[in-house]
């Protein structure tokens, strides 16, 4: 998700032409950081907070899959299974900070995903 600012904005919108345009916008330069990701070869995102449903989208479309972990010691925990950093900023990971696992998937008890 994108980073936000601590300060309060306020956008001016005259018409329905300029709301179109805003979200327009907003949905493009979210399929850029998706795409960018993307083309380095990544097929799983962990994320150790919220998505986005417009991120979700663009990760569906370019064939990858998200993780979301909400426990930072879960998270950290995996980083160091699978050879990975954790980023704090939303773009691509370079070779050295990407990790790598044979297999994900999602196994089931009793009905339950686990």
């Amino acid at each position: 998700e994108a980073s936000g600012t601590e300060a309060k904005g306020t956008v001016l919108m005259k018409n329905a032409d300029d709301l179109k345009g805003y979200n327009k916008s907003e949905e493009t330069k979210m399929e850029e950081i998706i795409k960018s990701i993307a083309d380095t070869g990544t097929k799983v995102v962990v994320s150790g907070g919220t998505v986005s449903e417009m991120a979700m989208h663009f990760i569906e479309r370019y064939n990858m899959v998200c993780v979301k972990i909400g426990s930072k010691w879960e998270l950290r925990r995996l980083c160091a299974a699978i050879n990975a950093s954790a980023l704090v900023r939303l773009g691509p990971a370079t070779p050295d900070e990407m990790g790598y696992a044979d297999e994900v998937k999602v196994e089931g008890i009793g009905g339950r995903p686990v």
